[in-house]
């Protein structure tokens, strides 16, 4: 897949190519997500045009705002799993304040059509955008109508009858339902980072963990125990993971420890990817380490079980 920052990188092919486009977010790249760029990139695949996703870094919330603990992807993420999809083209916008307060026409031609063989715009049934979400469906039809551009609204996607949207995937993972983010993702949620030097707790009382340094925009499920799964290169482990403090030692640091089940080798500096998949229970004080590691050998027996189903 191609990284581009500006449109007028796709210029300079000797045979004249057309394009279809989609602006959105995608954070997460739930099965809404999905279904819709499947769609768009079969569609501009019979209309013999090449597709882009257009999107945002960084997202406009954060842009926008303080605020952390947000993205279920961070932009490395995004650029991979939409690879992975199939993508020939992923167009990142800057977004700044003063993009978001762009009149819509001036947006429109400055970054979307600043190039006339794009014949065809794709977008969700809710799209919106700008000062007050006030830039929306009908902006955009006037527009192509004006311009002689094709446009395509997707349908409203439902999963087991209920709306499927990043703010669900945010909301479960919030609340420790790993198994509902899940079957709205389509896929395991996962974390991506470098292994970082902790306090050596694990190490101490036998079961060794790697500490993840990771975005303080991603959002991380609610403190607990989770089974997870470590990819590391090109191996898959079984593990255990816990989020949150470890509040048997008193320590008021945040952190994602992960314990790989028959697993010894030294992580330091290496990138892991942990998918989440089953919440096992909330993370608790124990009055002594020895209550700690008998409840630890309590849950790699769950996890060995939980893999052998």
């Amino acid at each position: 897949m191609r990284l581009i920052k500006d449109l007028k990188e796709l210029e300079g092919s000797k045979k004249e190519q057309f394009f279809g486009i989609t602006l959105g977010n995608f954070d997460g790249l739930h099965l809404g997500h999905n279904e819709f760029i499947n769609f768009m990139v079969n569609d501009c695949k019979k209309n013999n045009l090449l597709p882009i996703v257009a999107t945002f870094v960084p997202h406009p919330k954060l842009a926008l705002s303080n605020i952390k603990h947000f993205l279920i992807n961070d932009y490395v993420e995004r650029r991979d799993l939409l690879s992975e999809m199939g993508l020939k083209y992923l167009y990142e916008i800057e977004f700044t304040k003063s993009l978001s307060l762009m009149d819509s026409t001036e947006f429109l031609d400055k970054y979307l059509f600043t190039k006339k063989n794009i014949i065809k715009i794709y977008l969700g049934h809710d799209f919106s955008f700008g000062k007050g979400k006030s830039f929306g469906p009908e902006i955009i039809k006037k527009y192509c109508l004006a311009h002689k551009v094709k446009y395509h609204f997707q349908d409203q996607y439902a999963f087991s009858g209920h709306d499927v949207s990043s703010s669900k995937v945010r909301e479960s993972l919030s609340c420790g339902d790993i198994e509902t983010a899940n079957k709205l993702l389509g896929r395991s949620y996962f974390i991506s980072g470098s292994v970082v030097k902790g306090f050596g707790r694990g190490q101490k009382i036998g079961f060794s963990t790697a500490n993840l340094d990771i975005s303080s925009f991603k959002i991380i499920p609610k403190n607990g125990v989770y089974v997870t799964q470590v990819e590391i290169g090109n191996n898959i482990f079984k593990s255990l993971t816990n989020v949150g403090n470890n509040p048997t030692f008193n320590s008021n640091s945040f952190s994602v420890e992960t314990h790989i089940l028959e697993f010894n080798e030294n992580l330091y500096d290496k990138n892991l990817k942990i998918s989440f998949l089953k919440r096992i229970r909330d993370e608790i004080r124990f009055e002594t380490v020895t209550d700690l590691k008998a409840q630890i050998q309590k849950d790699i027996s769950y996890a060995k079980e939980f893999f052998k189903k």
